[in-house]
C-alpha cells in the first residue's frame, strides 16, 4: 500500500475511532481501537512485527516494535485524557524535548519513561501517543546529546496528522522504519545541536575477537601504510596536512551525511552466529 492508500485508509478509520473513543474506554481497550489500528491498517506494521507489553527490566512497554527479531521502536501508549504539550504549538514541526512545548508533568513523565525503555532495549526511535496525539523522538542516542536536547516531532489530533501525513508516515510507516528513514529527519533539525560523535558500544563480543596471523605481504603493506600516514601527518612534507585537510562548507555537509550513514549502520548491525533477541 503506497502513501496515497496510507492516506485513504486514514480517512476512513478517523470516524471509526472517534466512535469507539466517544465512551472513554479503558486503557487497554483505547489502546486496542486506536494505536493497534494506527499501526497496522495505516502504518502497515505486520503483526509478528508488534509485540505487546514487553517485559524490561523497567518495566513494560506497551509496543516494541521489531523486524526479523531486531527491535525498531518503542510506543509508549497512554489514555485520551493525558494532556502532551500546549495545544497552541504547530503539528508537523519538531521542538526540544527540554523547551517548554513538553514542560507539562504528563509529557515529562512519559517521555522519560519510553526513553528508559529504548535505552534498554537498544533502539532510537521513541513514540508516545495517546492514538490521537503523536509524539515522535529519540529515546537512545550515540551521538553524544542528551536525549532531552534533541528534538521531537509534534503531530496534534487527527488533524494535525492527517495535515502532516507525508512526515507522519515517513517517520512511523513500517517500511520507512526499517529503512531509517527517521535519522535523516531528525538530522535535518538538529543541524545546531552540538554533537560529539563516538562509539559507546562493541560490535563484536571480546571472545570473538581474535588476531589475524602475519601474511606474506604484511611486510610490505606495514612499509606502504607507515609511509602513508607519515605523509599526511606532514612528518615528510611539512605544509601537506593544511593542504590536504581544508574545512569547507561542502565537508561539513559530507561529514554530516557520512555521520547520518554511520547511525544507519550502527543501529543495523548484529554478530553474524549470534541468536536475534526473542
Amino acid at each position: 500500500m503506497n502513501i496515497d492508500a496510507s492516506y485513504k485508509r486514514l480517512e476512513a478509520l478517523i470516524p471509526e475511532i472517534t466512535e469507539a473513543l466517544a465512551d472513554k474506554p479503558n486503557e487497554a481497550a483505547h489502546r486496542l481501537h486506536a494505536v493497534d489500528r494506527f499501526l497496522r491498517e495505516v502504518l502497515e506494521w505486520p503483526g509478528k512485527s508488534i509485540y505487546p507489553e514487553e517485559h524490561t527490566a523497567e518495566g513494560r512497554i506497551d509496543y516494541f516494535l521489531k523486524n526479523d527479531g531486531i527491535g525498531q521502536a518503542v510506543i509508549e501508549a497512554k489514555g485520551r485524557d493525558t494532556l502532551w504539550f500546549s495545544t497552541l504549538h504547530t503539528s508537523g514541526r519538531a521542538y526540544r524535548l527540554s523547551g517548554p512545548v513538553f514542560q507539562h508533568d504528563a509529557a515529562i513523565s512519559v517521555l522519560k519513561q519510553a526513553s528508559q525503555y529504548c535505552q534498554a532495549k537498544k533502539v532510537a526511535l521513541c513514540v508516545a501517543t495517546n492514538g490521537v496525539d503523536w509524539i515522535i523522538f529519540q529515546g537512545n542516542r550515540i551521538d553524544g546529546v542528551d536525549v532531552s536536547d534533541g528534538m521531537g516531532f509534534l503531530f496534534h489530533g487527527f488533524e494535525g496528522v492527517a495535515t502532516n501525513f507525508a512526515l507522519f508516515h515517513s517517520l512511523l510507516h513500517f517500511s520507512s522504519v526499517t529503512r531509517k528513514n527517521y535519522i535523516g529527519h531528525f538530522a535535518d533539525v538538529e543541524k545546531g545541536l552540538d554533537q560529539e560523535f563516538t562509539f559507546s558500544k562493541a560490535f563484536v563480543p571480546d571472545h570473538l575477537i581474535q588476531p589475524l596471523s602475519r601474511g606474506q605481504y604484511t611486510s610490505d603493506l606495514t612499509s606502504v601504510c607507515n609511509k602513508f600516514f607519515r605523509d599526511i601527518a606532514g612528518e615528510n612534507t611539512a605544509d601537506l596536512l593544511s593542504k590536504c585537510f581544508v574545512e569547507t562548507k561542502e565537508s561539513k555537509e559530507a561529514e554530516q551525511r557520512l555521520e547520518r550513514i554511520t547511525r544507519n549502520l550502527t543501529e543495523s548491525i548484529e554478530v553474524l552466529g549470534a541468536s536475534p533477541e526473542p
